[in-house]
């Protein structure tokens, strides 16, 4: 069974009853959830915000598998500029793992380039400096029953540290914990030239999720993705995982959010 889901940043908080039965129409039951758009603040959502929220999309059919832009509105946290951002990003972390749980999301997509910039360190000081940074998160995750899945994102959205699929694979390696997996973008790996085969392939393993996405996060097809082609290399690989609908929110957003869901469901 196709296990597709949207990502709730295609379209505002006040629009969820219209994009649901957009969603029952393609038989779409899961979406994906940025905590902002629960709270523009995440660290005011309390345990009853989050029960609240994940009753509203229950009720409806809809369960809540996954999360992203989790420092969206967060304090200025990094990884590599000291110890206090580095404790203000833990610290954030552990209200989203909370609310991950609550909410039932298994997943969570850590892309944040600008939090992660490496700066002047190379690739190696930055590996040792985010492999026991990433083990302590893992292993937070865990307790409360989800996985941070790290996204390669390419130098285009201003990333400098993990832009491929083999250097994010590098790092869950190195990082060990089955609180940490690897997340993969189909509009990131164009972005950046990945042959799409090869690199679905070598990492077809430690794949937790998995984001169908263009160019800019612009709607779905209208981008120089190749989704046939990562539909049918993510069957060769037998992916069973969910496969998340990523788009920015436009004025048009129910017919994007349509289009979108006719190609995947057509495609993959």
């Amino acid at each position: 069974m196709k296990k597709i889901v949207l990502s709730n940043i295609a379209w505002e908080p006040a629009q969820n009853s219209d994009v649901i039965p957009v969603m029952h129409r393609y038989g779409v039951n899961a979406v994906e959830v940025a905590p902002a758009k629960i709270n523009p603040n995440p660290s005011l959502i309390t345990e009853q915000m989050a029960k609240d929220y994940r009753s509203f999309w229950n009720d409806r059919g809809i369960e809540i598998v996954s999360m992203q832009a989790l420092l969206f509105g967060a304090p200025p946290t990094a990884i590599f500029e000291g110890p206090e951002l580095q404790k203000a990003m833990i610290n954030h972390f552990s209200q989203i793992f909370k609310i991950a749980g609550i909410l039932g999301a298994r997943r969570l997509v850590f892309g944040s380039p600008k939090n992660r910039l490496k700066g002047k360190l190379e690739m190696a000081q930055a590996l040792d400096i985010a492999t026991p940074f990433f083990r302590k998160l893992g292993d937070m995750a865990v307790q409360h029953g989800t996985m941070l899945c790290i996204e390669p994102n390419p130098p285009y959205y201003g990333c400098d540290f993990v832009t491929t699929s083999s250097e994010a694979l590098e790092l869950v390696k190195l990082v060990g914990s089955p609180g940490f997996g690897l997340h993969l973008d189909s509009g990131g790996m164009s972005i950046v030239g990945e042959d799409i085969c090869s690199a679905l392939i070598a990492t077809k393993d430690q794949i937790g999720h998995f984001h169908i996405s263009e160019k800019d996060l612009a709607p779905l097809g209208n981008g120089s993705v190749n989704h046939e082609v990562f539909a049918q290399t993510l069957r060769a690989i037998n992916y069973n995982g969910w496969l998340s609908i990523e788009m920015k929110c436009s004025a048009d957003y129910l017919n994007d959010i349509e289009s979108a869901l006719a190609l995947v469901t057509r495609t993959y």
